[in-house]
């Protein structure tokens, strides 16, 4: 019997529950975490668990670590939140369903990823840390925290601030085009695209995350595959899930923004999408073994943290 332990940040943790943030993020939160257990469940031999809120949340992690042959860990970059608990798989000699704790410092850090993308070739929009002398970039900019989650704190044209409610901020120039995501199930003999996905983001300046919608039409999903595989050519050390941010711009060019090292909103729309089981797949490749044949069903999904419908 091969045991996953499936931990997410704001569902198993009384620090987030007692946090603002953790509350606007609890219902993606919940939402993956109830998915992850169920499908992994649904795997002939293999057992899903999770841990309850608990004053000892430390123990309590290291422990199912300890018990389980993979822990699957979903939480937000910021703080060291996800890094640490990824720490804490390798330090119980766990394995991660999921990229190295080096590749999720480097992921996590949207300033060092940037760096480490503009020195491999891959078109990034220009990034910088604010300072007191930072000036906007010309005509339009977006703001947003250096280590963030969710497109908290983020913002066109916002104030050039050193610091917000999540640290050292960050300043891009504004690039207008359609916002997409592309997920890979990645190990040590492939990494495979899943569909891309077009994120919907509120349209207030703020980019809050509504939900999505797949798959896209298929010259705009090959031009987001072609750029999150870019993208993530030059990071070591991924396993499982990770999500690729890109923009598709305006002018025909494309841009990665951001890795999201962990399971990403989008496994709820794609896993409607399958007609295979997701995390099967997940967890083969992850092993080094070929996964089952991945089936789509027809037509369009579009979801939301608390659901999907077909279209």
């Amino acid at each position: 019997m091969t045991r996953v332990f499936v931990f997410e940040f704001t569902s198993s943790s009384p620090i987030a529950s007692a946090d603002a943030l953790g509350a606007a993020l609890n219902a993606e939160g919940q939402a993956m975490r109830a998915a992850a257990l169920a499908d992994f469940a649904c795997i002939p031999g293999v057992e899903s668990f999770t841990i309850d809120p608990t004053a000892d949340e430390e123990a309590a992690f290291r422990a199912a670590a300890r018990a389980a042959d993979w822990s699957l860990v979903i939480a937000p970059e910021f703080d060291d939140i996800l890094l640490n608990r990824c720490r804490w798989v390798h330090e119980e000699n766990g394995k991660l369903l999921g990229p190295s704790p080096e590749t999720v410092r480097l992921c996590g850090d949207k300033l060092a990823l940037a760096n480490h993308w503009n020195a491999q070739g891959v078109p990034t929009p220009p990034t910088f840390a604010i300072d007191e002398s930072s000036s906007p970039p010309d005509p339009a900019w977006i703001v947003k925290p250096r280590f963030g989650a969710g497109s908290q704190d983020t913002s066109v044209n916002g104030p050039l601030r050193p610091g917000g409610q999540f640290g050292p901020m960050i300043v891009q120039p504004f690039i207008t085009g359609q916002a997409a995501s592309v997920a890979f199930l990645s190990g040590p003999r492939q990494r495979l695209a899943l569909p891309a996905t077009e994120q919907l983001l509120s349209s207030d300046g703020r980019f809050h995350y509504l939900g999505g919608r797949l798959p896209l039409p298929e010259a705009r999903a090959s031009r987001a595959v072609a750029i999150a595989r870019q993208a993530i050519q030059t990071i070591p050390n991924l396993h499982g899930y990770v999500g690729v941010d890109v923009l598709l711009g305006d002018d025909g060019r494309d841009w990665a923004i951001e890795i999201n090292p962990r399971l990403t909103t989008s496994y709820i729309g794609l896993r409607a999408f399958a007609a295979t089981n997701l995390a099967e797949a997940m967890l083969r490749i992850a092993e080094g073994n070929d996964p089952p044949p991945l089936r789509w069903r027809n037509g369009t999904v579009q979801f939301t943290a608390s659901g999907q419908k077909f279209c």
